[in-house]
């Protein structure tokens, strides 16, 4: 017998901007189902489940490399019905949608969406979902290109556009007057490897070096180069990121050419 499935899905800034939650979708489809059957067509449409993508961008991965996407691929059989709560939440690229509602449709596959009740079965569901497909890819590129613009603009002006501090800096400051400076607490630690470094030490061995200094002058015993549990502050890793920026870091020449060549770098 024929089932329906309902498949859900919701991203970070979909869920907190326009609540969008997995329940609310979860109950919209149910209500929706529970209306198809009442209709002498569907009368025998069984319930089948939800299929629930949370957290996943229909704009980065397709429908059918979604992980619960595959699995109700995988159920789907000749006659079954899929609902979605919005056309946005099945799709993003009109690629994607053209082709997978395509497939359905030629496997005999009902499609729905719940807040335009429209049903691909029909000549003008078929239609009007066409129509909306390139509008929600609109959108998708709009918000795209909004984003890129924030970023530019953050960047320029030296504010975060993401939680990894620059090296070399911290951030300070709240709100829109988030930005980045220079950490001056780490210009020692700097020169210190530079100095090291010019002494033909490897960056294990520099990370060594500095972890026997602070042991010692915080009275522990220094920890192990890899450890399970504990992880150095100066890794040999870091180390080797600090080296490959070591002429921005801790540039040659005077301490007056070194602060003007800091001061253009932030």
């Amino acid at each position: 017998m024929a089932k329906a499935y309902a498949y859900v899905r919701v991203s970070t800034v979909d869920q907190a901007a326009n609540g969008l939650s997995l329940d609310t979708q979860e109950q919209s489809a149910k209500a929706y189902h529970n209306m198809l059957t009442s209709q002498e067509r569907y009368k025998d449409l069984e319930w089948g489940g939800f299929y629930n993508d949370g957290g996943q961008s229909a704009w980065k991965v397709c429908f059918s490399e979604r992980k619960q996407g595959k699995k109700l691929l995988a159920k789907l059989e000749p006659g079954d019905h899929i609902i979605f709560c919005r056309l946005d939440r099945a799709f993003r690229r009109i690629t994607d949608a053209i082709n997978q509602m395509d497939e359905w449709m030629r496997q005999g596959i009902g499609i729905h969406f719940v807040d335009q009740g429209l049903n691909m079965d029909t000549a003008n569901g078929r239609l009007v979902v066409n129509v909306m497909t390139v509008v929600a890819q609109w959108e998708s590129d709009i918000k795209s290109e909004r984003c890129k613009e924030v970023h530019a603009r953050k960047k320029s002006e030296g504010k975060p556009v993401n939680q990894k501090v620059p090296q070399g800096k911290k951030l300070v400051g709240t709100g829109e007057n988030k930005r980045y400076v220079r950490d001056t607490s780490l210009l020692l630690y700097y020169r210190y490897i530079r100095i090291l470094r010019g002494k033909g030490m490897s960056f294990a061995a520099i990370s060594d070096r500095i972890e026997d200094v602070l042991a010692a002058r915080e009275n522990r015993k220094p920890v192990p180069r890899v450890h399970f549990k504990h992880k150095r502050a100066w890794t040999t890793d870091k180390i080797r990121k600090c080296c490959g920026k070591m002429d921005e870091l801790m540039p040659d020449g005077r301490p007056s050419e070194r602060v003007r060549a800091w001061n253009k770098a932030v």
